[in-house]
This record gives structure tokens, sequence and C-alpha cells, in this order.
């Protein structure tokens, strides 16, 4: 039984480090995408949101995109282009 409690705890260990990892990863991933859009000028920015709002509307269809919330995913997007019309 301790064996196999030593196991569960490096498996979780692991999953934590993954999940650090992705963070990391989705965090550098809104930096590049924050400079990008911060490059744009404001018409190449509202064509950009345009076609993202017609990617989300074509995908809002279903209630799950790849197994994630579209609700989420929505609130994501919002989220990165308020920051830049600040």
């Amino acid at each position: 039984m301790k064996n196999f409690i030593a196991e569960l705890l490096i498996k979780l260990a692991k999953k934590e480090e993954e999940t650090k990892e992705l963070l990391i990863q989705i965090r550098t991933l809104e930096v590049i995408v924050t400079g990008l859009l911060q490059s744009l000028d404001k018409e190449q920015k509202l064509k950009l949101i345009g076609s993202i709002e017609v990617t989300l509307e074509s995908l809002s269809h279903s209630a799950s995109i790849d197994g994630y919330d579209s609700y989420e995913l929505n609130k994501n997007l919002a989220r990165l282009l308020l920051i830049q019309n600040c």
C-alpha cells in the first residue's frame, strides 16, 4: 500500500510539473500575442478582431472545442483583445 501511495505521489508531482510548464508556455504566448497586437495599427486590429469573431461564431455552434469550453475560450480572447484597446 505504501508503494502504491508513493507511486501516486510521484505521478502527481510529475503532473504538477507538467502543468507549471504549460502555464509558462501559455504566459509566453500571451506576451508574444500582446506584442504582435501592439504592433498592428487600428485598422489591422479591427480586421483581426472581425476575423476572430467570425471564427468564434462558426465554432460556437458546438458545446466544446477540442474538449474546451467555448465560453472560456471567448473569455480569454476578450481579455487579450481588451488589453490592446486600453
